[in-house]
């Protein structure tokens, strides 16, 4: 006896299983596409107005300020909506560019309509940007608290809006750090790679010795091929005063590039370069550059290695008399710090603070007084 089988189930039995999963597919990209929409509590209103309309408002120059004053006023409840704008409503779309070759972007294979519609969520995000980081001072702690998740599992674009605002509160970092460690170890495949990781770099700088701990992530960008990325680590490593050792071989191929190459290079060297023959032969060559700014770090960093430096002592010198004031102060300084073995450079000290009236003056009494203290009552500064 033959079982009675429903004519639909013969209808569904004449295509391949593959084509089932294929339409499966499609079915569950479709539900993705359109579930990814995040969940949105309901939104604060004042005025008879939602946040976001208060957002919106403040791309309108004259209703900024009364919009910003209003957000403002809605306190710390007014955080977490705001954080949710950065997210990205579409995540898909960053998953897909990760399959795409660098030069293309997903955006681009979506309808105008679609396209307006991440257009316009960016919008809003840049204006919560904007809007965060003139955020008032009791904020600071519950908006850097929301903002971590982002760094540690936000996409590219959602990173660089939390990087934009974290910047101007370094501080509040401290305590974070492995949040910030997750983005510098972000491969560099599009422009969204680049600009995110210029921002952590910028991040790091400006927390100082607080993202000492971050040497190992920075060291490998010291080299990079865009000059941005370089430049960015280059400086983060003299403000976090990274290891001169491990870095000086990472910035030989900036101190010989170009002038602003090396003009960074020697901002970084001034600051972390360590007591090698090598490294004080740069530092004396750019004694003798053009650019004032380059002669000025040469010898701040001559100064910076004291009794290190003393054989290069005559070079600094001529730098006493140097055009710059800033060169001179330079010179003065490194001078004194280079203490009582510097007593060479007493006459010339003596001869700058009596003929120098730019202000130099007191900066030599202080280097003779690192020399030589018996002569600071015999000193009379003009």
């Amino acid at each position: 006896m033959r079982r009675f089988e429903p004519a639909m189930f013969k209808f569904l039995r004449r295509f391949p299983s593959k084509v089932w999963l294929f339409l499966g597919g499609i079915f569950v990209c479709a539900g993705w596409f359109f579930l990814s929409e995040p969940f949105k509590a309901p939104e604060l209103t004042v005025q008879g107005k939602t946040l976001l309309s208060w957002v919106d408002s403040l791309i309108l120059q004259e209703k900024r300020a009364e919009a910003t004053q209003v957000i403002h006023n809605m306190g710390v409840e007014a955080i977490r909506p705001l954080v949710g704008e950065l997210r990205s409503p579409y995540p898909w779309l960053t998953v897909l560019n990760r399959w795409l070759p660098p030069h293309r972007d997903g955006l681009d294979y979506l309808p105008a309509s679609f396209q307006d519609i991440v257009e316009r969520h960016s919008r809003r995000a840049e204006q919560v940007v904007v809007l965060m980081t003139h955020a008032p001072a009791h904020w600071r702690d519950a908006m850097v608290e929301a903002l971590i998740p982002i760094l540690s599992h936000g996409h590219v674009a959602e990173r660089n809006w939390a990087l934009r605002i974290l910047i101007t509160f370094p501080t509040q970092m401290a305590d974070h750090v492995a949040a910030l460690r997750a983005c510098l170890r972000q491969p560099v495949r599009r422009e969204g790679d680049v600009i995110m990781l210029v921002n952590a770099l910028a991040l790091a700088r400006s927390m100082g010795e607080l993202a000492k701990d971050l040497e190992p992530d920075i060291l490998p960008w010291l080299g990079h091929e865009d000059r941005r990325i370089r430049h960015r680590a280059i400086l983060a490593a003299g403000w976090l005063g990274l290891n001169g050792e491990s870095c000086f071989p990472k910035l030989k191929p900036s101190l010989e590039g170009s002038p602003h190459d090396r003009r960074i290079a020697l901002q970084t060297l001034s600051k972390i370069a360590p007591p090698k023959d090598e490294c004080m032969i740069y530092l004396t060559e750019a004694l003798k550059d053009p650019d004032e700014d380059i002669r000025r770090y040469g010898a701040e960093g001559l100064g910076n290695l004291r009794e290190s430096a003393i054989s290069h002592l005559e070079a600094l010198l001529p730098l006493l008399r140097d055009p710059s004031m800033g060169v001179r102060v330079a010179a003065a300084t490194a001078l004194g710090d280079m203490g009582p073995k510097a007593k060479e450079a007493l006459p010339f000290l003596h001869d700058a603070m009596n003929n120098d009236f730019s202000g130099v003056g007191q900066e030599c009494r202080m280097a003779i007084e690192k020399i030589d203290p018996t002569q600071i009552g015999q000193i009379i500064v003009r």
